[in-house]
């Protein structure tokens, strides 16, 4: 992924492969849980799971 190489791998200095577990979990965790996906009308995993909670939530009602 060209995200990856250029957002993670190229800004980091691994000092061993703890290090680079570490790092590289954290970008992934951000990459797919903090920014917005094309696949969800360009709103973040948070943002579209609280807009189809009150979807859901008015459908009830």
């Amino acid at each position: 992924n060209g995200r990856f190489r250029e957002e993670c791998l190229n800004q980091h200095v691994f000092r061993n492969l703890h290090d680079a577990q570490q790092k590289i979990e954290a970008w992934r965790l951000d990459y797919s849980r903090s920014r917005p996906h094309s696949a969800l009308g360009y709103l973040t995993p948070e943002e579209f799971r609280q807009k189809h909670h009150q979807q859901r939530t008015q459908v009830a009602n």
